[in-house]
């Protein structure tokens, strides 16, 4: 199971908002909540890269989590 909290963590978020499905390089730096697979966790991402388009990532905009082609979870944006 991923740290969530520790750093470690670096998917790809691609938001469903895009039509291109850019992979958005994060990094997971705090989870709250215990990691349980069927329960909904309040993580918080760091953008990883300069000059990347992060805009389609706003409140209330849904997006997926990725481990390269893999979707591994789903997820929308609280807040910015």
């Amino acid at each position: 199971m991923p740290d969530f909290s520790g750093g470690e963590y670096r998917p790809h978020l691609v938001s469903d908002e895009e039509v291109n499905q850019d992979y958005l390089g994060v990094q997971f730096v705090e989870c709250a909540d215990p990691v349980d697979f069927v329960v909904d966790l309040r993580v918080s991402v760091q953008l990883l890269y300069d000059g990347v388009d992060y805009s389609g990532l706003v409140p209330d905009s849904s997006f997926t989590i990725r481990e390269g082609a893999r979707t591994v979870g789903e997820g929308h944006v609280v807040s910015c």
